[in-house]
């Protein structure tokens, strides 16, 4: 039996030092022959990022290290912000060692990714503004465009409207000067257009905000590619349902929109969609229609397993209910939308609660560090005064062996002087 176990454990370590062999050999592979950087990066993503800490620890090779960090960087982009924080700050200094331009911006565009993501506004322009500077010495024109919207992004989160329109106009005549003929380019720039129209909505300009919408459904519909349209079109039905009070051309402009997204099977928009027709309906004392499309907005909101969705379905059923005089089933679905409302908020605050944990671990980490940096710093500064000291003393020291000596040896002269004319 134990003979079997020996033989069983010994496979399994021929196994894993035979796999961990093979995924060293796949990683060497790819650092040696795919020489694009970005390219490089996406297929060290395709490699058990366990392997690729490994072999981490075997390589000296700055920029090999870049581009395996940039890897786990972008894998726990999505699925773990902290982790992928992580990987982004040992990336930045390894970077501006290696000298290499793309691992540079790339170690940038991270930072500044990331940070967003966590409400650091500063730090995310920071970031960015840092790799603007780069890709415009290097004339890299996609990533100047990239950057400045994503500057425009950073100060439309934080409401700065008007700074926003700034970078995303341009942004956009970058994109009109390049002409790419290709959906890529027509999509970027639709975007854009939508992006510039949200600006001016959020500063009141409801008029130039409108003209923008059309504008980027005008593009979309010339080159074929309507089923981008749906976001705008519900923008344009918010415009008309809440402040220009046309509901028949809210309902037209929902109703676009909400044939996309049947197309699509987008329960999320489907549920947007029709949670605005009910409201349009209910203004309109349609009842009828009111209660079919609250009832479609609650289906796909559950279908979605957003609980926004499903809270906001639940509203917009719950003023329908009490717009009809049923209150005990306007009751019941503001009850559900009143729970939903404090399970988002405590998962709110104990996201918030995480992060701000994370956020001080890092930094008791950081003053940690540069308290026994200090530390050190005094340590050696003791050290050397001690030395300084220890040194000084020996001087001294030896300084006045040197004088006893001297006057020693006068005084023996002297006696000897004194002797001989005592003599003579």
């Amino acid at each position: 039996m134990k003979k079997l176990f020996f033989t069983i454990l010994l496979f399994s370590i021929g196994t894993l030092a035979l796999l961990a062999k093979t995924n060293d050999s796949k990683i060497d592979s790819i650092l040696t022959h795919v020489e694009d950087y970005t390219s490089c990066v996406s297929e060290l993503r395709n490699v058990p990022t366990e392997a690729l800490t490994n072999y981490l620890s075997k390589t000296k090779n700055d920029l090999s290290k870049c581009k395996i960090y940039n890897a786990l960087c972008w894998f726990y982009f999505n699925s773990n912000p902290p982790k992928a924080m992580e990987y982004a700050k040992l990336l930045q200094p390894l970077a501006e060692k290696s000298g290499n331009q793309d691992a540079i911006i790339t170690s940038y565009d991270n930072l500044a990714y990331l940070y967003q993501g966590f409400s650091e506004n500063e730090k995310a322009i920071t970031y960015t503004l840092k790799a603007l500077k780069v890709k415009e010495a290097l004339n890299d024109i996609n990533g100047i465009s990239t950057s400045l919207a994503g500057l425009g992004g950073i100060y439309h989160n934080m409401g700065n409207y008007k700074l926003a329109l700034n970078y995303y106009n341009q942004t956009l005549e970058i994109e009109n000067k390049a002409k790419n003929p290709s959906n890529e380019g027509y999509t970027r720039q639709g975007a854009l257009i939508g992006n510039i129209g949200s600006c001016y909505i959020g500063l009141g300009e409801i008029d130039k905000g409108l003209e923008n919408y059309l504008k980027a459904i005008k593009l979309y519909t010339e080159h074929g590619m309507e089923e981008s349209c749906s976001t705008f079109y519900i923008n344009i039905g918010l415009i008309y349902l809440n402040n220009k009070k046309d509901y028949s051309q809210a309902l037209m402009y929902f109703k676009k929109a909400a044939k996309f997204y049947e197309e699509e099977e987008n329960v999320s928009g489907l549920s947007a969609v029709y949670g605005s027709m009910c409201e349009v309906y209910s203004i309109q004392n349609d009842f009828t229609n009111a209660l079919i499309y609250g009832k479609k907005a609650l289906k796909n909101a559950k279908l979605s397993e957003d609980k926004g969705s499903i809270l906001n379905a639940n509203k917009s059923l719950a003023l329908v209910f009490y717009n009809n005089k049923n209150y005990q089933l306007a009751y019941e679905h503001f009850k559900i939308a009143f729970d939903i409302k404090e399970s988002i908020f405590n998962e709110t605050s104990s996201q918030q609660i995480e992060e701000m944990q994370t956020k001080y671990d890092t930094e008791k980490k950081e003053t940690e560090n540069n308290l026994l940096k200090t530390e050190q710093e005094l340590d050696k500064a003791e050290l050397d005064k001690k030395a300084t000291q220890q040194y000084m003393l020996l001087f001294g020291l030896g300084l006045a062996l040197i004088i006893v000596v001297y006057v020693a040896y006068s005084l023996n002269q002297k006696k000897k002087i004194n002797k001989i004319l005592n003599t003579q």
